[in-house]
């Protein structure tokens, strides 16, 4: 993005880029924190970044998943009818939060571990809530915002 606006002060974002980070490859909880953060830090004020579809939206997705995988498998077959039904659920609760299909589709592959239910999902879903408040308190503007401000030369910086 121009001006480094995919970086932010929220930590979260800087899970989620990788960048300057000299970290081992991602593991499975690592990718679900990523795919946790970005709307959080990069699209504060959207209905996706609302702790509501944040937390319900993932719960969703993983229960679907889970659910799946354990009557289905985790063929291309279940791996569609997961994330399908996770939309669909997700859109008549009012908890649509598209990245939450990873967690579906992590659900797929482990379905005998329903532990991970509480965690990473839930419990990443509700810390990264937390941080996206205290960041959202802690900084006055969206990263685009900043850029926008950074764009029409006002001078205010990140």
């Amino acid at each position: 993005m121009v001006c480094g606006a995919d970086r932010c002060a929220c930590c979260s974002l800087c899970i989620r880029s990788g960048r300057g980070h000299h970290l081992e490859p991602p593991s499975r909880a690592r990718h679900v924190v990523r795919q946790l953060s970005y709307p959080i830090g990069g699209t504060a004020g959207t209905a996706a970044a609302r702790p509501q579809a944040l937390i319900g939206g993932h719960m969703i997705a993983a229960l679907c998943g889970w659910a799946v995988g354990s009557l289905v498998g985790d063929g291309v077959t279940g791996v569609a009818v997961a994330i399908g039904a996770a939309a669909v659920l997700m859109q008549v609760t009012g908890t649509l939060h598209p990245p939450a299909a990873v967690s579906g589709y992590l659900m797929l592959n482990q379905p005998e571990h329903w532990t991970w239910l509480l965690f990473p999902i839930l419990c990443g879903a509700i810390l990264l809530s937390v941080l996206g408040h205290l960041a959202r308190r802690l900084v006055p503007a969206t990263p685009v915002e900043l850029c926008r401000l950074r764009a029409a030369g006002t001078g205010r910086s990140i």
